[in-house]
């Protein structure tokens, strides 16, 4: 009886037909990193990456929309004051920011 068969013979019955690969049923490390590049598309993951950051500028403009509903200001940070004209303009600077990433998400190779 040769090795593999002895290996075969040893390990437990597999009945969902799962691949095993070493002595657990999840990928290698090395195999999952290999699959993951074969399958890296510059575009892709500069899309993916866009969307992160557009959501994340999104979260942020939300934040200073929910601000400027409290009545915290003047806000006084490290020295610098914050009033509720410099809360508003900031939002509508995230909001452009948010859109303009947005836009480029849209316009990226899909």
């Amino acid at each position: 009886m040769d090795r593999a068969a002895v290996v075969q013979a040893a390990e437990p019955s597999n009945p969902r037909g799962e691949q095993k690969i070493g002595s657990s049923n999840l990928p290698s490390p090395v195999l999952l990193h290999q699959t993951l590049l074969s399958r890296r598309d510059p575009y892709h993951v500069h899309q993916k990456v866009l969307i992160f950051l557009a959501g994340m500028e999104a979260f942020h403009t939300l934040s200073h929309l929910l601000i400027s509903f409290t009545n915290i200001f003047p806000l006084h940070i490290f020295g610098i004051t914050f009033t509720r004209e410099l809360n508003i303009a900031a939002f509508a600077i995230n909001a452009l920011v948010t859109l303009g990433l947005l836009y480029w998400v849209a316009k990226t190779k899909k």
